[in-house]
């Protein structure tokens, strides 16, 4: 796509409102979900450098559930050599704040705060709402967000094109409150029976199994161990 700046072709009737719109920021009371998020890199086996999220890679299984109409603060933390901008899809977030990570004596970071340094306020030009953040490095940066009106499967990732496209980008999944009996495995359940039958163990005394034939349910031929006479084999969906 090519923009192209021409002459005006006629008065300029645009004008500035008198009273812009007011930031509303997020406080911190809010959240209901604290997550560490650290930044890591390893090597491949060619002897490349490898930049992950949470020590992830892109492919690996998400660990990461959100629930619609959360508010979380994500404290990503950078104990690498360089910074890195941070970009999350689906929603805008606020910068509440950053502080200094520990040494670790040999001139680099642990991906732990220093307790001895200062909280610090966002710079003014982090004050507004965000959708990419640059994270310097030594420092854990925290972010505040609302996971509102839409569900479904997202990612947030470093925004280096040779960074995310070599797996420093994860997935993140926002689904609706756990709902016990309708035969997902919601966050908080260990596994749910498909049915709503009051007392009836739902996901409290159920084991999880691999779904070794691969056919999304667990039942007695999957996995390892007596599964038959648990009360939640009977139509399991599974990730």
């Amino acid at each position: 796509m090519q923009f192209r700046v021409v002459p005006s072709t006629g008065p300029d009737t645009s004008s500035l409102p008198a009273n812009p719109t007011a930031l509303g920021p997020i406080d911190r009371s809010e959240a209901n979900v604290i997550r560490d998020m650290v930044l890591t890199e390893t090597g491949d086996e060619y002897g490349r450098d490898t930049f992950l999220l949470n020590a992830l890679g892109f492919h690996e299984a998400n660990d990461t559930l959100v629930r619609l109409g959360d508010t979380e603060i994500w404290r990503i933390f950078n104990p690498l050599d360089d910074a890195h901008p941070i970009h999350l899809h689906l929603v805008q977030f606020q910068v509440l704040g950053s502080q200094a990570l520990l040494s670790n004596g040999m001139g680099g970071f642990l991906p732990q705060v220093d307790p001895a340094a200062p909280f610090l306020p966002p710079d003014a030009n982090l004050t507004g709402w965000k959708d990419t953040v640059n994270v310097p490095a030594g420092v854990m940066m925290e972010f505040i967000m609302r996971f509102e009106n839409y569900t479904g499967e997202y990612v947030w990732h470093c925004h280096i094109l040779e960074h995310e496209d070599w797996d420093m980008m994860r997935p993140y999944e926002v689904i609706a409150e756990a709902v016990c009996g309708d035969g997902n495995l919601d966050p908080g359940e260990e596994c749910d029976d498909g049915n709503n039958i009051d007392g009836d163990g739902c996901s409290a005394t159920c084991t999880i199994v691999d779904d070794t034939d691969g056919d999304g349910i667990l039942d007695d031929g999957d996995g390892s161990g007596i599964i038959g006479d648990n009360p939640c084999t009977g139509g399991n969906t599974v990730n």
